[in-house]
């Protein structure tokens, strides 16, 4: 039901958002929903390699008896932990679009923010193994410094089309003959 009650939720917000608010909506419902699946699929594909590993802590002696409800509450969680996780660069790339960061702000303080991505994916992971944690701290670093680039390119085209806005009305210092005609 979950779709369906996202695009009930969006054919209620549509009538109020502004064209360029339109143009920025749809890029970000798109990236939102497809890194949350990316997310869900990572953690998924991740699981069996997640609990050989913590099998292999047990010894040999030891017997592995899985209840299903706990294993289902895993499975939830970590697609859960996962696809949240790789929401990270959509609010990177909202918080620059806003104007609360910059891309070189971001770039500044890449150590920081990767030693907090690592200390992160350890806190949200359910399972508690190391597998699980790199394998979601490792593509938010990577989508980390994505949205950097993502920051520069935007900025980039805002400095362009700032710079062909003023050449456009520089348009007044030029000789043109229309101007001349008139005056004659």
């Amino acid at each position: 039901a979950f779709p369906v009650v996202l695009w009930q939720i969006w054919r209620f917000v549509v009538p109020a958002l502004h064209a360029k608010e339109k143009k920025y909506a749809i890029p970000f419902i798109g990236s939102t929903i497809g890194l949350f699946v990316l997310g869900g699929y990572i953690a998924y594909w991740t699981l069996d390699k997640a609990l050989e590993f913590l099998i292999s802590w047990s010894g040999s002696g030891v017997g592995q008896i899985f209840q299903i409800e706990k294993y289902i509450s895993l499975v939830g969680l970590m697609v859960f932990a996962f696809g949240i996780g790789f929401e990270f660069p959509v609010l990177l790339v909202f918080l620059q679009i806003a104007g609360v960061l910059t891309p070189q702000t971001l770039l500044k303080g890449w150590r920081f923010a990767i030693m907090a991505i690592f200390a992160i994916a350890a806190i949200i992971t359910p399972s508690g193994d190391p597998i699980s944690m790199l394998a979601l701290a490792v593509p938010m670093s990577i989508f980390y410094l994505i949205s950097i680039v993502i920051g520069l390119i935007m900025q980039r085209r805002k400095r362009k089309q700032a710079l062909n806005a003023t050449d456009d009305d520089d348009d007044d210092d030029d000789h043109d003959t229309a101007g001349a005609a008139a005056s004659a």
